[in-house]
């Protein structure tokens, strides 16, 4: 890729599949280190002298908000210098261009109450030089009799104004943003696009404000608007990211024309309509890690040993490029609130309410996307929860319908349906399926995708008390709430009735009010350098384990580090024919204590991880038969790394010093019981309630216990137990 080449220039590029979060925070904070260094002596960012081809009339204090609108973005404080400088400054001033004056409104959008009645200066006069013949505004924040050329530029950033303001309470007159949109559809191309003026070629830049314009306005005005200008306003969205997705690249801008000359203000704007509208992909590429790492090549250098510099150059081209560039990164390294799952009836608005509410209400930045049954679960695991809405049953589930209601009804095998086997497969690493119905047909279906994919799971009504309704604050109004759950996991839950104010204690719930990592941390598993050296230790799931997908995500992490396991999962009856550690989360004891004692008296090294809520049952059976149990403190495998907990066990008082296991002798073999949630820690998909280990003491555990088991069991010539071979616990995501 271009970017490529010309970073290597000057430094190592960063491929798109490359791009980590490590290196989105590096960059960014390179990036805030050259912005902060540009401020100038008079307590602003604006030049001595204006880059040719720019007025100082039009762009006064413009560059001064731009700088300071990206620092308060990317979070930095604005009462600390220079920062309070330039605010001070930009408060004495009156700039007369319509870039100036909008992104001076956004930064006080970005302020405490104070600065409101400054905010509601600058929204009145860009309402009062709002050109109504013509649907946009002019270069000059003025009134004027007629626009030479209206531009899709100056109407996108006034209309990212006006919604910035919307979002503090200032009302924006209804008629002026219906004339905005009638302009904005009217202007766009026959080829689905729109141009910088009236007469060129389509660009991408020019089409991704169009589109975000027409976002703003349609949140603005609000979805009940009448059906008509809805529908008009769809198709016009949607023939915009027709064209996004036949022509999208990085770079250069697609379209090219005035706005190849503004490649950072590009990736800008197509950012900021990809996140609002939940997009993933264009032109079957990942948008995000193009724009990311093609900013990155751009702005920043990252040498051999991987350490970020900001690129050279002092211009004021460089500046505008940086601001609108950290703005990028800054909302690329925020995590996904969820992923929206279209199964036919595409309703975005509880993914759209969810990160908004979760922005304005509790300060967490967030984004979402939308995802399809044809995205790998990979892609769905990158949110802490999916939400499907519908009025319908899917219609993946319409042919199958009585063989499903048979299946169900004698246990039988079900019919092979691969929406299904997906969903099963996501929700056995760990997903969480929130469905908001909106009728009976489509709750039906739920129903019936649940008993599906996870058959000994069980339904439950939730009341008010529990987290799902309550976490962060009571839901009111409150939905009705059922709960599918296994092994004392949530797997779906089914919304009846008013759900936002249920979502964001369902967001803190699948997340247990933690930073979840961003997109970009997510990551296929892939094999580490040493891998292919590392000898294969055995570890067994055996049994019908309550967690099926802990033995895949223990075998993904081994293979990422290298750890050397083998995992696997088989029925319990077959676990005498492997070797090494046997993990077994049993659901009957009763039923299967037998054959556990088979695998102790052959000196076997048995893992009970139990089910929340029965490790007594375990601690029971092994004293009848005679098994004296202690803790881990004396097992020399245990002792190589140190414990922690997950937020729930912390916030609760449930975690204690050390590891939460139980051990005895049984003739040659040795038993182990967990206390605490292991397997679903593997998973690393958190959840409020559930008590254990995080992710990385569990596959700690698993590490040291499996090379512990992998050894001769019994004692030395001398009576002395044989030390287990020390174990350096790697902790990796």
């Amino acid at each position: 890729m271009l970017s490529a080449v010309m970073c290597l220039m000057c430094g190592v590029a960063v491929e798109p599949a490359e791009v980590r979060g490590s290196d989105v925070r590096a960059a960014i904070d390179v990036l805030s280190e050259a912005i902060l260094a540009a401020h100038q002596p008079g307590s602003h960012w604006d030049p001595p002298r204006m880059p040719a081809g720019e007025s100082t009339r039009q762009h006064l204090g413009g560059y001064s908000a731009l700088a300071t609108l990206a620092l308060l973005t990317a979070g930095h404080d604005a009462q600390a210098p220079p920062l309070c400088h330039a605010i001070a400054w930009l408060e004495q001033i009156e700039p007369d261009g319509t870039y100036a004056v909008a992104f001076r409104a956004q930064v006080w959008a970005a302020l405490p109450d104070r600065y409101l009645p400054a905010l509601q200066r600058d929204i009145d006069r860009l309402t009062s030089s709002f050109h109504w013949e013509q649907g946009g505004w002019d270069y000059l924040c003025k009134p004027v009799n007629r626009i030479p050329r209206v531009s899709p530029s100056t109407r996108h950033v006034a209309v990212l104004a006006l919604h910035a303001a919307a979002e503090r309470g200032i009302e924006i007159p209804r008629p002026l943003l219906e004339r905005v949109e009638q302009a904005t559809i009217a202007s766009q191309h026959d080829d689905g696009g729109w141009s910088y003026y009236e007469g060129e070629a389509a660009s991408g830049s020019m089409t991704s404000a169009g589109v975000f314009s027409l976002l703003l306005v349609e949140d603005l005005l609000g979805r009940a608007k009448d059906r008509r200008a809805g529908e008009a306003r769809r198709r016009a969205m949607q023939r915009g990211l027709d064209w996004l997705d036949d022509r999208f690249v990085a770079l250069p801008c697609p379209g090219g024309g005035r706005c190849a000359k503004f490649p950072q203000y590009w990736l800008y704007a197509l950012e900021r309509l990809a996140l609002a509208s939940g997009l993933r992909t264009l032109a079957g590429q990942d948008w995000l890690r193009e724009a990311v790492a093609t900013t990155l090549n751009r702005l920043c250098r990252r040498d051999d040993t991987g350490t970020w510099a900001v690129a050279s150059g002092n211009s004021t081209s460089k500046l505008r490029q940086r601001c609108f560039g950290l703005m990028l990164l800054h909302r690329a390294a925020a995590p996904l609130a969820c992923a929206h799952l279209n199964l036919g009836d595409d309703d975005v608005a509880p993914a759209s309410s969810l990160v908004e509410r979760l922005a304005t209400e509790f300060e967490h930045q967030t984004s979402w996307q939308s995802v399809a049954m044809t995205d790998p679960v990979d892609v769905w695991l990158e949110s802490p929860l999916v939400l499907a809405t519908g009025g319908a049953p899917p219609d993946f589930l319409r042919p199958h319908r009585r063989a499903i209601a048979a299946a169900i009804r004698t246990g039988g095998p079900p019919p092979a349906i691969p929406e299904v086997v997906k969903l099963t497969t996501y929700l056995n690493r760990g997903g969480l399926l929130v469905a908001i119905s909106r009728s009976g047909g489509f709750a039906a279906s739920v129903r019936q995708l649940a008993a599906l994919a996870a058959p000994t799971g069980s339904w439950s009504r939730l009341d008010r008390t529990h987290p799902a309704l309550s976490l962060l604050r009571p839901a009111r109004p409150s939905p009705r709430v059922e709960a599918f759950a296994r092994g004392g996991r949530p797997l779906i839950l089914l919304l009846t009735g008013p759900a936002d104010e249920a979502l964001t204690n369902i967001w803190a719930m699948a997340t247990e009010r933690t930073p979840f990592p961003a997109r970009l941390d997510f990551t296929a598993a892939a094999v580490a350098p040493n891998a292919a050296a590392a000898a294969e230790i055995d570890v067994t799931f055996a049994g019908n384990s309550h967690v099926p997908g802990a033995a895949e995500a223990l075998q993904a992490w081994s293979l990422r580090t290298g750890s050397g396991l083998r995992c696997r999962a088989v029925p319990l009856a077959a676990s005498h024919e492997s070797s090494g550690l046997v993990v077994i989360s049993a659901q009957d004891l009763e039923e299967d204590w037998g054959e556990i004692e088979q695998l102790l008296a052959a000196g076997r090294v048995v893992l009970l991880a139990t089910p929340p809520g029965t490790e007594q049952a375990a601690v029971d059976h092994a004293a009848a038969a005679g098994i004296s149990l202690t803790g881990p403190h004396a097992a020399p495998w245990a002792s190589e790394f140190a414990a922690s907990w997950r937020p729930y066990s912390r916030q609760h008082g449930l975690a204690r010093p050390g590891l939460d296991l139980r051990m005895g002798r049984a003739g040659a073999g040795e038993l182990v019981i967990a206390g605490s949630d292991m397997l679903h820690a593997v998973l690393d998909r958190p959840v409020w309630g559930v008590h254990g280990h995080d992710a990385a003491t569990s596959r700690a555990t698993f590490l040291s216990l499996a090379k512990h088991a992998a050894q001769p069991r019994g004692g030395a010539p001398d009576g002395r137990q044989l030390p287990a071979t020390p174990v350096a616990a790697t902790m990796h995501p």
